[in-house]
């Protein structure tokens, strides 16, 4: 057998399967936006002309699939988070093996096998960012894969691009992360300098054509006069200013007239109120968040100032990572400075900023930062394995498996009980 799938490997990957399906089946609720997913699928398949295109569709279309088979909303919710969740894990393992060493990614998956936000903190919430972590984590291997192995720029630039663009279709902040960290070919110094431009104009060319693709379907079938590359322009303006009141009502910019009497958000009408005094009418922007920001940059600093330190309260947060795990972390780190990794060193770095950059413009939410979650793990896995002996590896995954369960417990428990996850 590939020593890639040994034994052990196999039984924690059924291990993470089984949990995967016990955690979504035992919450037992269907995500508060997949009816809407499902809604804007079937009139794509059942309507003709131009319909209410308001999010990216390719993930309402997974789902109307998975519905037509299974004949059952909630299943067919379930399905798609058991099987890209475990996916995603299979993915983790494998580039965590071509980063490091197997070890490293049995460790990682270890790790992941009860942690909350791979399982509790997204299951039942959010399913397309579960979704899109797998084509992402699937991108990135093919990525190192090719700067460490010997195949044809062509395939592997065809295969990076072509995956890239799906993880766009699902969430469209993927293809920052990965057309970003694209540009890592040029800090390998594996592959001739002739086919790493091969590889990257190859993977570029196909993403610019599906991207162009992709926004002439949306302006063909969308309703709005405001459309975009992946759906309504004015759903993604109106998210970025609910946001936006979000912070001035958090820290009092913003006359008291428009007080908020909500803690966690800002009604539509409050929103564009309040958005409007800032970056001028929505309509006068073209319903362009990019053009609200050069509008006026000194707000759009001020909210994305709030935005990260949002986003850095939530890395304490257990639903996010467990405290006791950042100490492998910084062993892991201290080990690729002491052994002068820099290749691997600047590609898991770049890959927590490059993931982190997206939630400082748009939206704090754990359930959003689960691309900023693998470069931790990562180097905590990669901690671990560095420990001296076989017994500190094992005592240490077994105290951080007990305490992950605890914590997963304790929120599958809660997320059971409440009546929805609505709120």
């Amino acid at each position: 057998m590939n020593s890639k799938f040994n034994s052990k490997v196999l039984l924690l990957f059924a291990a993470t399967l089984l949990i995967r399906i016990v955690t979504v089946l035992y919450i037992g609720k269907i995500p508060c936006m997949d009816p809407q997913y499902y809604r804007q699928a079937y009139g794509l398949f059942n309507l003709k002309g131009k319909i209410d295109l308001f999010i990216t569709p390719s993930y309402g279309i997974l789902l109307y699939i998975a519905q037509s088979l299974l004949k059952s909303p909630f299943l067919a919710s379930a399905i798609l988070y058991i099987l890209f969740s475990f996916g995603s894990s299979v993915m983790s393992y494998l580039l965590a093996s071509k980063l490091f060493n197997p070890k490293t990614g049995e460790v990682l998956l270890v790790l992941g096998l009860f942690l909350p936000n791979f399982t509790t903190a997204v299951a039942g919430y959010s399913h397309t960012t579960t979704v899109s972590a797998f084509f992402i984590l699937t991108a990135l291997y093919i990525l190192v894969s090719f700067l460490k192995g010997h195949g044809s720029p062509f395939v592997f630039g065809f295969l990076f691009g072509l995956i890239s663009l799906v993880a766009a279709f699902i969430r469209p902040e993927s293809l920052a992360i990965l057309v970003v960290l694209s540009l890592a070919i040029f800090v390998y110094k594996t592959r001739t300098i002739h086919k790493k431009f091969v590889f990257l104009l190859l993977s570029w060319a196909i993403i610019g054509i599906g991207l162009a693709g992709h926004g002439a379907f949306i302006k063909n079938r969308c309703n709005s006069p405001y459309p975009s590359t992946f759906s309504d322009a004015r759903y993604s303006y109106r998210t970025y200013m609910a946001t936006f009141s979000d912070a001035r009502h958090k820290y009092k910019y913003y006359e008291n007239s428009l007080v908020l009497k909500c803690d966690t958000c800002a009604e539509d009408t409050v929103a564009l109120a309040l958005s409007t005094q800032a970056f001028g009418s929505a309509q006068a922007n073209h319903y362009s968040v990019f053009s609200a920001m050069l509008h006026n940059p000194k707000v759009t600093l001020i909210n994305d100032f709030y935005n990260a330190k949002k986003s850095f309260d939530y890395f304490a947060h257990p639903l996010f990572c467990p405290f006791y795990i950042y100490f492998f972390l910084g062993m892991g780190l201290f080990a690729l400075i002491r052994e002068k990794n820099r290749q691997t060193l600047i590609f898991i770095l770049s890959l927590f900023l490059i993931s982190f950059i997206p939630i400082i413009f748009a939206r704090a939410e754990i359930r959003y930062m689960m691309n900023c979650l693998y470069p931790v793990l990562f180097l905590a896995a990669y901690g671990i394995t560095g420990l001296q002996t076989k017994k500190e590896q094992n005592m240490s995954l077994l105290g951080i498996s007990i305490f992950n369960f605890m914590f997963f417990l304790i929120y599958l428990v809660n997320n059971h009980l409440l009546s929805s996850l609505c709120s």
